[in-house]
């Protein structure tokens, strides 16, 4: 809870002398009367400062607290300060101002000890002998700061409740309340303030017109402040340790009660910030004069949490219901939580039959409000639900105190769905509208404001069309009723009218208005009248954008799975020779939703208007913030289709998607037809490749040629393979299933060696790009998987490495051991050393450089994989499948 800063009228005193003047303190200059205003400084007193005493507990200035003036209650402020200026005498003046509003207008604006002292330092008042600046001899307006509840509810956790509301006890207790600090730890002055309302956070409001406080009194003066802090207690005072932070117990039994009454509506799930909102209403001091005042207003609060509590466990009584909201109304419950569920209990009694119906219905009426129509609305789908007839026909009663008791029923529901228009509360009132008579149902005021509000509307249809016959009724109403503020129906009406092509953009625009679901129920509806073909060829942009929303991951998977339906539905509408275009539109829409593109995958030799139609889908503006995903699902789809082209037909139906639908896959697909043409160079021509794919495929036919010729030789050395493959796996789309294809001659029992060889340089080499490391973990993977395409030459190689892995362990230990400087590596066949190094003549590399620490760690890897995946290497170098093996020393 917060209350806004509210203008109060204060008075104002001043407590000084002139300075140079030969005189004792008196009143200065005042709007109130002078005798008044210096009993009350004078009560504030307590004690005299011979300094200002900056740094230590009693450093001024202090601020004293009153309730009273006079015989009146009232909010004030005396602060007594230093100053610079010298009386008659010599002796340095210490002004008190005082500041006085009336208890009224500071319980209106929950005023609080810290927003007094604000308004007092924001007046600017510092002149030791006239009054505030600007006001003359008159009362003035102050604008306290805000009141936040929140922060009082910080100020009594962050001091402890069981403390704050002990000092609470004692002041109820009567006791004059001292707090210490034998170690000096005081808390500043702000942070006494602060203490001070934190306090009276825990006390109604109206208990300020007796209180008293101060922030500093002097241990020997004589005074009858109630709460202040002080080096030590005086006789007769009770005393509170600011080192242990304990308060003593109240000596009285009503202080007592006040305590247990605070700690029993905490157990009972009551919250600070409750407690605190409560008792900062409770204003009237005649009402907070004693302990006893104090607990049963505490009391007073537990009482509609005790029924709250009976409500929910089931044993409520409606007297005691009734007595509540008798007292309090519903705006005196504590929130809308406890509302709502006093509410619901009124209803369900109304709804029952028995005595308690009657007066239920009878409070009901009485207190009609948001609460009531919402328990009721809720009280009727549960009711609907379960199937109790009887129970809504006793609401239609409760909620129709005057004639046309359903109709009201039915304009409340209508309320709450349009308010809220969920789902569930739709699917009730649906089924509420099916058991109403059928001129209450039908009623046009009704239906006009579902109209009026698309996102309830489209979820009527929704509801409607799962119950057989209960929508036709609805839509021909509605036919009467759309104009051009309501016409997101018309597409709707369009489709059970079989006039789609009166369906004009604005529509459809209006339609997809009402929500996710909407265009969802238009395609419902056509679906259900056979037209969803028909609505396609017309609409079809419609689709691409609903597809876009929810095959984005902005939907949850429902709706997706809905729109598969219907796509399905659709695939199956369209006539497979008439409706080519609308059929590419669909495998698109189909690539969107992550469905398989059918007649891509399937139809050789694609014509034209498949072609059509599908670019231009692919190029519905709608589509290009999902282009990148849709992009990689049509590569996945040709993958699927030409991760092998067989024939002419297949390698130009491949060319025409890329050409016409998405050109940036041309490298990608070099690959494919660069492969085919590999092995069926005669049909090139038949092809009829522009020059954009000639200059993609060359050089990819160029570095696979070359690859083969050099896999092809039987002496081949890993360094060549690797100088053959290095330009080769540096371009951006690589299909390593070809380039295996091309090394499958090399990869051959005996090149064992060769192989780690190669793998080791393709995959740590310094200079190896993305694509080397790539293909180099593919050959790795491959080579250690004993029923993967190279599983002729898997078994060999496994059995080898095996072999080795003693050794590398050895090597490798002693390379830890050792710890040598990285061996630089030589670049790579084809790279050109740097200029800067071809300045000055360097030694030649050796053939193989030794392994660094890094390779020996990949390597041992490698064993590691090979001796997990492969068989047990066979006595006397005899391989897994039973051919004879070559032995490294062999190799060499």
């Amino acid at each position: 809870m917060s209350v806004g800063a509210t203008t109060v009228i204060a008075d104002w005193a001043l407590f000084s002398k002139v300075p140079g003047r030969t005189m004792d303190s008196e009143i200065c200059a005042a709007s109130i009367d002078a005798a008044v205003a210096e009993r009350c400084v004078r009560s504030l007193l307590a004690g005299t400062a011979d300094g200002p005493a900056y740094g230590r507990p009693e450093a001024l200035p202090w601020y004293g607290f009153t309730g009273r003036l006079g015989d009146g209650p009232v909010l004030g402020l005396m602060e007594f300060g230093w100053s610079e200026e010298r009386d008659g005498t010599g002796q340095p003046i210490t002004p008190a101002r005082l500041l006085i509003v009336g208890f009224d207008g500071a319980a209106r604006g929950a005023l609080t000890y810290t927003g007094l002292a604000a308004a007092m330092f924001d007046l600017g008042w510092h002149d030791v002998h006239t009054g505030p600046p600007g006001v003359g001899d008159n009362r003035m307006q102050l604008a306290p700061p805000p009141v936040d509840a929140a922060t009082l509810v910080r100020d009594v956790e962050s001091f402890g409740v069981e403390f704050v509301a002990g000092i609470a006890a004692l002041l109820l207790d009567g006791a004059q309340v001292v707090l210490t600090s034998a170690a000096g730890r005081y808390p500043s002055v702000v942070e006494r303030i602060r203490l001070f309302d934190a306090v009276c956070a825990l006390l109604p409001y109206g208990y300020r017109a007796q209180l008293t406080a101060a922030t500093w009194a002097g241990h020997r003066a004589r005074h009858r402040i109630s709460l202040t802090f002080a080096e030590r207690a005086a006789e007769g005072q009770r005393e509170v340790s600011l080192d242990t932070w304990t308060v003593p117990a109240p000596r009285t039994a009503a202080a007592g009660a006040y305590l247990r009454t605070l700690a029993a509506l905490l157990r009972r799930g009551r919250s600070v910030e409750q407690l605190v909102q409560y008792l900062m209403t409770q204003h009237e001091p005649e009402h907070s004069r004693d302990a006893g005042d104090v607990a049963g207003l505490l009391r007073r609060l537990d009482l509609p949490a005790a029924v709250l509590q009976a409500i929910r466990a089931g044993r409520a009584d409606l007297g005691a219901v009734l007595d509540v909201l008798r007292r309090l109304g519903l705006d005196g419950l504590d929130d809308d939580e406890m509302r709502q569920v006093y509410c619901e209990f009124l209803v369900d009694r109304a709804a029952r039959p028995g005595p308690e119906a009657d007066p239920a219905g009878r409070a009901l009426a009485e207190l009609w409000s948001p609460p009531v129509t919402r328990a009721l609305a809720e009280q009727a789908r549960a009711l609907l639900s379960a199937g109790d007839q009887d129970g809504l026909r006793r609401l239609a009663e409760v909620a129709g105190a005057r004639p046309g008791a359903a109709r009201a029923l039915v304009r409340l529901l209508t309320d709450e769905v349009l308010q809220r228009p969920r789902p569930a509360g739709i699917a009730a009132y649906v089924g509420l509208l099916a058991h109403l008579d059928p001129e209450v149902a039908g009623d046009p005021d009704l239906h006009l404001r579902f109209l009026s509000r698309p996102e309830a509307g489209v979820q009527l249809v929704a509801h409607l069309m799962k119950r057989p016959g209960a929508v036709a009724p609805v839509l021909a109403l509605w036919a009467s009723l759309v104009t051009d503020e309501t016409r997101w129906a018309r597409p709707i009406l369009a489709v059970v009218g079989g006039d789609l092509a009166a369906v004009v953009p604005p529509d459809l625009a209006a339609l997809r208005g009402g929500g996710p679901d909407a265009v969802l129920t238009l395609l419902a509806v056509a679906e259900q009248h056979e037209r969803l073909a028909e609505l396609f060829r017309l609409h079809w942009r419609d689709f691409a954008g609903l597809a876009v929303r929810l095959g984005g991951g902005e939907a949850d998977e429902r709706r997706r799975a809905l729109l598969r339906g219907h796509l399905a539905t659709l695939r199956a509408q369209l006539r497979p020779k008439k409706d080519l275009d609308a059929i590419g539109r669909l495998d698109v829409l189909a690539l969107l939703t992550e469905q398989r593109p059918e007649t891509l995958l399937s139809l050789r030799g694609l014509p034209e208007p498949y072609l059509d139609g599908m670019q231009q889908a692919w190029r519905f503006s709608a589509l290009r913030p999902v282009k990148e995903r849709l992009i990689e699902r049509l590569r996945e789809a040709l993958t699927t289709r030409a991760a092998r082209i067989g024939d002419d037909t297949e390698a130009q139906d491949l060319v025409a998607v890329v050409d016409r639908i998405e050109p940036s896959l041309r490298p990608w697909a070099a690959g494919l037809v660069g492969t085919y043409l590999t092995a069926n160079p005669d049909q090139r021509a038949s092809l009829e490749l522009g020059p954009e794919w000639r200059a993609a495929i060359d050089p990819w036919l160029a570095g696979l040629t070359d690859l083969a010729r050099v896999c092809a030789d039987p002496a081949a050395t890993s360094r060549e393979v690797l100088k053959a493959l290095w330009s080769l796996l540096e371009r951006p789309e690589l299909h390593h299933e070809q380039v295996l294809e091309a090394m499958r001659p090399w990869l051959r029992p005996g090149r064992e060696s060769a192989v780690i060889d190669l793998i080791g340089h393709l995959r740590l080499s310094p200079s190896a790009g993305a694509g080397h490391k790539a293909f180099g973990a593919a050959l790795q993977a491959h080579a250690i998987d004993p029923a993967g395409p190279l599983r002729e030459f898997a078994p060999h190689f496994i059995s080898t490495v095996r072999w080795l892995a003693p050794l590398l362990q050895q090597l490798l230990a002693a390379a830890d051991r050792a710890a040598p400087a990285p061996v630089p590596e030589r670049p790579p066949p084809g790279r050109r050393q740097p200029a800067a190094d071809r300045a000055a003549p360097a030694p030649a590399p050796p053939e193989r450089p030794p392994p660094g620490r890094r390779q020996l760690k990949t390597f041992r890897r490698l064993f590691a994989e090979a001796g997990e995946r492969g068989p047990d290497r066979p006595e006397q170098g005899e391989r897994g499948n039973g051919a004879r093996g070559t032995t490294p020393e062999e190799q060499a």
